[in-house]
């Protein structure tokens, strides 16, 4: 309900006039193995795994009432009008999400990129970087020979759909190897400091 109404309100600080009573908070339980008590199963508020089907369908909109509502005026029928449909979704495709980590060993992390020494980057205009790393030994060895710290390189990709041959690099930066990357994982309390060589990528909310 909290989590609801947050919403609502954050919509309103956009300017979006929607009325509260439209707002129904549901909690989906995505697990199969999930078994709720009888009695959070008729809390309408709650959703298991084996009401998720009924659930989606609920959006479903029939022909006829797809007629309805594009001929009865919204202050009559109660419903969004298309206006307000449009505003909602220009509002919430910029609200933020999680930023995601993946590290070369095939672990996830969530929570908020905070920096990355040597990068200037814009978030508006980058939704990935990825991180190339030199992996044999006797490249490492050569580097080390001529005086030089192992490097890893980053590509920053433009943000939206990926073209014709794929998506277009915003930049690339080539940094030490032993630069920490500080993001907060989500749930702690202080940034954690990554090192650039352990990461494979991260994605970008806005």
């Amino acid at each position: 309900m909290t989590k609801t109404a947050n919403l609502w309100q954050y919509l309103r600080r956009s300017g979006i006039s929607v009325r509260q009573e439209l707002f129904l908070p549901r909690l989906v339980f995505l697990a199969p193995d999930c078994q709720l008590d009888e009695e959070l199963r008729k809390r309408r508020e709650l959703v298991s795994h084996s009401q998720i089907d009924a659930f989606l369908r609920s959006f479903r909109e029939g022909y006829v009432a797809w007629i309805s509502d594009a001929l009865t005026p919204a202050w009559l029928s109660g419903h969004l009008s298309y206006r307000q449909i449009g505003e909602l979704k220009q509002v919430v495709r910029k609200m933020g999400t999680w930023d995601l980590v993946r590290l070369q060993g095939g672990e996830q992390l969530k929570g908020d990129f905070r920096s990355c020494p040597y990068i200037a980057l814009n978030r508006q205009e980058t939704d990935t970087m990825e991180f190339f790393k030199i992996k044999t030994l006797s490249a490492n060895s050569l580097w080390a020979l001529l005086g030089h710290a192992p490097q890893v390189t980053v590509k920053m990709y433009r943000r939206g759909a990926p073209g014709w041959l794929g998506k277009p690099l915003t930049s690339t930066s080539t940094i030490p190897h032993n630069t920490h990357v500080i993001f907060r994982i989500n749930g702690e309390e202080t940034d954690a400091r990554i090192p650039a060589n352990a990461i494979q990528s991260i994605t970008l909310s806005i």
